[in-house]
């Protein structure tokens, strides 16, 4: 109102000082600049209302993927599997009508058929409870999963010991008889290798270090913890020192003779120490299968626990969701071993045979659809992952504007990616659901599919947040909103009555609102403005 009236009073007294000086030309140049001065100051200082604010409340919260196409005719849909396998059964013949949905082929798929219906088994588990006497075999399972865990655990430590006494047996009781002093600071192997000094050299070095090495291994196997990576460092370095010690001994073994004094000392070394060797190797695959089973053991252990848990009590939602994830991988698993028709047509193509191995992505199955057109459109990697075959859309034509809505559904979605103008998308077919004259082939095509639709779901505009040491937060007032506008412009300039607080958000749902998952409460009232600064 003040920047009015003070626009009325310059505005008066210009006209005023014109009207004096009428017949003054050189009046009316420069004075008529001055009125477009002001006219333009006046406008330029109009009130801007760049201060909002927004109660947070729960509404619906709805995503949609928003595409553009091309109407083609209807052509052959090429098909594949996704997976390699064999081929179990082949359900039609070229020339055979299908309908949407029926499977046109499938693989031998036994396991993804029964992980499915595991996972099934465990989301119904999870979300109904168990009865008494699920619940009783669980129990059981868990029992044998435990007992089978503790006898896996001493068959672990037994092999640990094995393991370790067959390094001493070799080591002290085969190999040192060829060595001076084996067990000083300085031991020297007794025989002389000529043709290989370093060979000498390497197992005399070596015989030093495993002597603390024995003792530290043995220090391991008598502690209630062990750290089986350790042991099997040791295990392989000293299997290195005795295939060392084999092949010196059997380059001096073929050197001697039998007319030689130490010739049968020399040979019966030579087989204990073989001997040694082998029964080494033997307690090392023994020590590996029993740290094996024992790991499966914890697995099947942990298995058994969380099944007795979830039958016990159920699931919170965290747990349902994990579980609805399984089964949803699982299915998508099984789906890949089967082809079936995306819609009513005609079978035009067979290249596969029942009890061949088809390849992955090799186009085996043809099917002419019996509608007319579909739309093409190519879809970024962003939005690609919303999407999924048999989702409904809604689709305009330019042709006939908006108010004019075909429904169609995706049919197919490339699992290759095709590059337009340098960036990957995915070739993405729709089909419209029912025949209608007004399409035709070439129209643009403008698609909306509808991909997230939640209620109750807390949501802000975007341009609220701000950004605190890349942290998000947003201004909320203290007390929930401001009377007047230029109550709230003063609060906004000189940032009163408010708090920034710390928010996490989610998804951004078609009005441009970000989802919120933590930090604010219903009926609160944030302040920001266009800028948020």
């Amino acid at each position: 109102m003040n920047k009015l009236k003070s626009f009325k009073n310059k505005l008066l007294n210009t006209f005023k000082y014109l009207w004096v000086n009428k017949n003054q030309k050189k009046v009316w140049i420069p004075a008529v600049i001055v009125l477009i001065i002001i006219i333009l100051m006046i406008i330029g200082g109009k009130k801007d209302d760049t201060v909002l604010t927004h109660k947070v409340e729960p509404k619906e919260f709805i995503q949609n993927v928003s595409l553009t196409g091309k109407v083609i005719s209807a052509k052959n849909v090429d098909m594949a599997f996704e997976v390699s396998g064999r081929v179990n059964k082949v359900n039609f013949k070229v020339g055979d009508r299908v309908k949407k949905g029926q499977v046109i082929a499938s693989l031998q798929n036994g396991d993804a058929v029964a992980n499915l219906q595991k996972s099934s088994a465990k989301l119904r588990d999870i979300q109904n409870g168990a009865r008494l006497e699920e619940l009783a075999i669980a129990e059981g399972d868990l029992v044998g999963a435990q007992n089978d865990a503790n006898l896996s655990k001493q068959l672990l430590e037994t092999k640990l010991q094995d393991l370790y006494n067959s390094a001493d047996e070799a080591i002290r009781f085969k190999i040192d008889d060829t060595f001076s002093n084996p067990r000083s600071v300085n031991p020297k192997f007794i025989y002389a290798i000529d043709q290989d000094f370093n060979l000498k050299q390497k197992i005399e070095n070596d015989r030093l270090r495993i002597t603390e090495m024995m003792i530290k291994f043995q220090s391991d196997v008598n502690s209630d913890t062990h750290d089986f990576n350790q042991v099997k460092l040791y295990a392989s370095q000293i299997q290195s020192f005795i295939n060392d010690v084999s092949t010196a001994i059997s380059v001096v073994a073929e050197k001697s003779n039998s007319s030689d004094l130490n010739y049968s000392t020399i040979q019966s070394q030579k087989a204990s120490i073989l001997l040694a060797r082998t029964n080494f190797n033997t307690a090392i695959n023994s020590f590996n299968q029993a740290q094996i089973s024992y790991k499966n053991s914890l697995t099947t252990l942990n298995r058994a626990e969380n099944d007795l848990k979830i039958k016990a009590s159920g699931g919170t939602e965290e747990e349902v969701s994990i579980y609805q994830a399984d089964v949803i991988n699982a299915r998508a698993m099984f789906q890949k071993t089967i082809i079936t028709a995306p819609f009513d047509g005609v079978v035009t193509k067979v290249d596969i045979k029942e009890g061949e191995i088809s390849s992955p992505n090799t186009p085996i199955i043809g099917i002419l659809n019996d509608g007319e057109y579909q739309i093409e459109t190519f879809v970024s990697e962003n939005d690609v992952a919303k999407l999924l075959v048999g989702q409904k859309a809604s689709v305009n034509l330019d042709s006939y504007g908006r108010d004019v809505v075909f429904e169609a559904e995706i049919i197919s979605i490339d699992p290759a990616e095709t590059i337009k103008d340098g960036v990957s998308t995915y070739r993405t077919k729709i089909q419209f659901i029912t025949k209608d004259e007004r399409i035709k082939s070439g129209m643009t095509a403008n698609i909306d599919i509808e991909t997230d639709r939640r209620q109750n779901i807390l949501s802000i505009p975007q341009s609220a947040l701000f950004l605190d040491k890349g942290i998000k937060k947003v201004h909320v007032l203290k007390n929930d909103k401001c009377i007047s506008y230029d109550t709230c412009s003063v609060l906004w300039k000189n940032k009163k009555d408010m708090n920034a607080v710390e928010i996490k958000t989610g998804s951004i749902n078609n009005n441009g609102d970000v989802e919120i998952l933590s930090g604010l409460e219903i009926n609160q009232y944030i302040i920001y403005g266009k800028k948020n600064n």
